[in-house]
Parts: C-alpha cells; sequence; structure tokens
C-alpha cells in the first residue's frame, strides 16, 4: 500500500461499490448529513420521520437508474487515472429535501461510472470539524503533468475579503439568496484551504505552491502536446486586476518552467462572461439556486474548453473567449486537434467531462457531438445513458465535481 493510499484510509471515506448504483447502507449514512439543516425546534420524533422519507425517496430514485446500454471500454494499467470527490454534504449547499435527493443520485452516479470505467476513486467527507473541504473540488486546485499547484491558501481566503470590500452589493446578492448559514466566510474558506494542503502535502503528491496567487483550477487546462497551459482570466480595464492576471502568469509560469518543464509556455485567456453586472449576477445566482441541470453562463475556462482527450482532441466553444484569443488557441494547438461546440452544447456542459482512456462521461452529449466523437473511436456516456437528466449540480458539472491526484501502484 502506497504512502498516499494509507493516508487517504485513515482521513476520509473510501467507497468503491462493485454495483453501478450507489448502495443502501450508503443512503442510510448521508442521512446524517440532514440534521444541521433542521430546524432547532422540531422534536426526535419529526426528524426520525423527516429522515425517513427522505430515504424512502432515495432509494426509489435510485430504482430508477439504469445501467448503460454499451459497456465501458477498457483502459490500459499505464493509463489508469486516479479522480478525488467530495461527497455532496458540504455545509455551503443550500438544501432542501428534493434538491438533496436529485443531487446525491448524480453524484453517487457520476462517481460509480468512474469506478465501473476501471479508475481509482477517493472519496471525501467534508464534514470532518471546522475544515470541510469544498464540494466542488476543482476548485481547489490544478494538475499539470504529476504536479499540483496549490493556490496561496491566504490569497485565496482574501478574494472573498476583497469583494466584500469591493463588490458588498453583490455579496449582498449572495448572502441573502444562499442564507447566512449557507454562506462561505473568510474563516471557512481558509480552513478548506488549510486541509486540502494539509492532505495534499502528506500524500506522495509533487506540490508546487503558488504564492500571493489564487487560482481556480476550473480555469487551467494543459495540453501535454504543444506543452501550453491555458489560464481563464477575468477581463477588466481596472488597472489592479491587469496588473494581479500579469501576477498570476508570471506565478505560473515560475513554477511549471521549475517543476514541470523549462519548455512549457503559459497563456493567458480573457473568459468574457466573468465579469457581471449586479443585475446580471442577481438573476444568475437565482437561477443557479433553481439547480436548472446547465450552466447559465461560461463562468470559467473549463465550462468553454476540455481537457485533451486520449488522442489528443480538444472540445472549445468559441464564445468562451475573444475571436482573436481563440485564434491565437487554434494557432497553437492546431486546428485539426479542436472539435469544436455551440453556445447551447457548451452550456449543457459539454466541456466540462472527464475522461478515462477512451471513455467520455459528460452531463448532456449532443447527438451531433455523440456523433463526432464515436467516429473518433471514443465511447460517450451522459446522464440520459443512467436514467438521469443531467449530472450538473449548482451550475458546475462532471469536470468541476472531480479532481485528479496521481494513481496509487499496486
Amino acid at each position: 500500500m502506497s504512502r498516499i493510499e494509507e493516508h487517504l484510509r485513515k482521513t476520509f471515506i473510501q467507497e468503491t461499490p462493485n454495483e453501478i448504483f450507489y448502495p443502501e447502507e450508503a443512503i442510510r449514512k448521508q442521512l446524517s448529513s440532514i440534521d444541521p439543516f433542521l430546524d432547532e425546534s422540531t422534536t426526535s420524533e419529526e426528524r426520525a420521520r423527516f429522515k425517513q422519507d427522505v430515504y424512502t425517496k432515495m432509494t426509489n430514485s435510485a430504482q430508477h437508474l439504469t445501467q448503460p446500454e454499451q459497456e465501458f471500454a477498457p483502459v490500459p494499467p499505464e493509463l489508469t487515472k486516479h479522480f478525488m470527490m467530495v461527497a455532496p454534504l458540504h455545509p455551503s449547499l443550500p438544501f432542501n429535501p428534493t434538491q438533496f435527493i436529485e443531487q446525491y443520485a448524480k453524484w453517487a452516479t457520476l462517481k460509480n461510472a468512474l469506478v465501473a470505467s476501471g479508475a481509482q476513486v477517493t472519496v471525501i467527507d467534508p464534514r470532518e470539524k471546522k475544515k470541510p473541504v469544498h464540494f466542488f473540488c476543482r476548485d481547489g486546485f490544478s494538475k499539470i503533468q504529476n504536479v499540483i499547484l496549490l493556490p496561496d491558501q491566504n490569497e485565496a481566503a482574501h478574494e472573498i475579503e476583497a469583494m466584500a470590500n469591493s463588490r458588498p452589493d453583490l455579496m449582498s446578492i449572495v448572502q441573502e439568496l444562499m442564507g447566512t448559514n449557507n454562506f462561505i466566510s473568510l474563516k471557512d474558506k481558509k480552513a478548506e484551504y488549510e486541509r486540502l494542503e494539509h492532505f495534499l502535502e502528506n500524500s506522495d503528491e509533487r506540490i508546487g505552491l503558488l504564492q500571493e496567487i489564487s487560482l481556480d483550477g476550473g480555469n487551467v487546462i494543459s495540453d501535454p502536446i504543444t506543452k501550453s497551459v491555458f489560464v481563464g482570466l477575468k477581463p477588466s480595464l481596472n488597472p489592479i486586476d491587469i496588473r494581479y492576471n500579469k501576477e498570476i502568469i508570471e506565478a505560473l509560469q515560475k513554477v511549471i518552467k521549475k517543476m514541470v518543464g523549462s519548455e512549457w509556455a503559459v497563456y493567458d485567456v480573457p473568459i468574457k462572461e466573468d465579469n457581471l453586472t449586479r443585475a446580471q449576477y442577481e438573476q444568475y445566482q437565482n437561477a443557479v439556486l433553481q439547480d436548472p441541470g446547465q450552466a447559465q453562463i461560461l463562468y470559467h475556462l473549463d465550462l468553454g474548453m476540455s481537457e485533451p482527450l486520449q488522442n489528443g482532441e480538444i472540445l472549445i466553444c468559441p464564445d468562451i473567449t475573444t475571436p482573436e484569443k481563440y485564434q491565437q488557441i487554434k494557432d497553437i494547438l492546431g486546428a485539426n486537434r479542436i472539435i469544436e461546440v455551440t453556445r447551447e452544447e457548451a452550456l449543457n456542459m459539454s466541456t466540462n467531462l472527464v475522461q478515462h482512456g477512451s471513455n467520455i462521461i459528460m452531463s448532456k452529449a449532443s447527438n451531433r457531438l455523440r456523433g463526432i466523437l464515436q467516429e473518433k473511436g471514443y465511447h460517450v456516456f451522459d446522464a440520459k445513458d443512467f436514467g438521469l437528466k443531467n449530472f450538473v449540480i449548482m451550475d458546475s458539472g462532471p469536470h468541476c465535481l472531480t479532481n485528479e491526484l496521481t494513481p496509487s501502484l499496486g
């Protein structure tokens, strides 16, 4: 057993059921997460009835799931991946019974699909005292080759403070819509990164710390063929933002050249829709909380650009950035490697996919895109293949719900 595997067994939940559906005992275990959301005035009998009702609905939900008609393609041992996922029990997630059942079904089915494809999957329980790990674990770090790029925990936490100071109108919307109890505070955010950093530093992972830099892993896409790293950044004419964007690129370039390879290059990609007005932001947050099953805007790079597939193709929606930057990306990657997706496909999380060997798991595949990928030899699975409508939880898809670790040997 490797050191990372031993550490994980001691610290986190390890769930790798053989069956494609989530098991009954797992459903019962998750019900303990409901208590913090129930009104303190409820009696123990009322809590018991409520939990039984949720349990019944969850087991009924499981019965509606189906196994895909096609089988997962075998993945050679040297290409086996190790995914990390965080159980959908984070205190910052808005809670109501119906959404909880639907979200858990999506999360568990995605996790078990990865297991069925032959991947290693480590599940983290976010309920550890005072130090949860964010449910959307792609936020926490990015991985380039065999190096994990870990943002500065203090800088990441202070992003919330900076937003509160510069855009109190937006922060008040978030708190009002999500509720004070669910709002992620500066202290909470720092605790998340502290636990993530502790976990990674006690593993076999190679870590590159990004000093004084905060960067969401969903804004980092790397291409080993051209040795390029694309970084989604907020477009702004504000001198402070411009300087900070430059510092992000420089910090990444420094760490990557030192730990990954001197031949690697880093390119900024302005995300067109990451600059909302108050009215747009309020509309966006309201829509997200309804969990509509698709993205509302292309707010991160991985909502408009996929990781490279097994044979090198990359799915890209031209709307993710400016025409000039999109042309630069095509020139760098080579137009023959790019599979263009429409805006509608991107909003349905087509680029926010997870791939394992020739198996591609996405939230919703259009007939057009499924056909293109199948012609190229890929096995495409989406939520409807498992009896679900989508794999989207609060504006986040399969890529957001997972991250990659170094595979354990043996």
